[in-house]
């Protein structure tokens, strides 16, 4: 046994499984995505009278989003929506060969796991992306001498046909307006 092997240390005690579907590989496909604030403080802004009021590190994060894009020319964020403690992404991650079509994306993905089992050893192209845009919003905060943090991990969930994708970019839309004032 090696003690370089991750398994080993602590006995596996504190290792954390994968929220990511095993069966999936995260490399193209249609994505719900979620992520929060630490502890959910509000460091994106506010919601008043059903409006998001950015912060400067709202502002940021805002941008990020369509850097996403620049920075990643297989990947469309077709809906998102900033809220004081997390954000909603609806994501597209295409191979080459898909084009920019929707439909070819969301259409026919398995709702059962299917034998990917050897794909989950990999992170995949879609935890890689939310990384990166995580990492830039932690630096912007840092480098404006700011208080900021994010939650561990993010929530996804596969998109698996159009209705879906039309049921979760309203959801996101409406976001703002369904927001409880506190």
């Amino acid at each position: 046994m090696s003690i370089w092997n991750s398994n080993d240390k602590f006995k596996n005690k504190y290792r954390i499984p994968s929220a990511r579907a095993k069966w999936h590989n995260y490399n193209d496909g249609c994505f719900f995505i979620t992520f929060c604030t630490k502890n959910r403080m509000p460091y994106f802004g506010r919601i008043t009278c059903q409006q998001m009021h950015y912060t400067i590190i709202g502002k940021y994060a805002h941008e990020c989003v369509n850097r996403i894009m620049e920075l990643h020319p297989d990947v469309t964020v077709s809906s998102w929506q900033i809220m004081p403690d997390h954000i909603h992404l609806l994501v597209i991650v295409r191979k080459p060969k898909h084009g920019n079509s929707i439909p070819a994306i969301c259409h026919n993905v398995p709702d059962k796991p299917v034998s990917h089992a050897n794909i989950a050893k990999h992170c995949g192209r879609l935890s890689h992306i939310i990384g990166q845009y995580k990492t830039a919003v932690v630096r912007y905060a840092r480098k404006q001498g700011l208080s900021f943090a994010w939650q561990e991990r993010f929530y996804d969930r596969i998109i698996h046909n159009e209705s879906e994708y039309a049921n979760v970019k309203a959801y996101i839309e409406n976001n703002v307006r369904s927001w409880k004032s506190t």
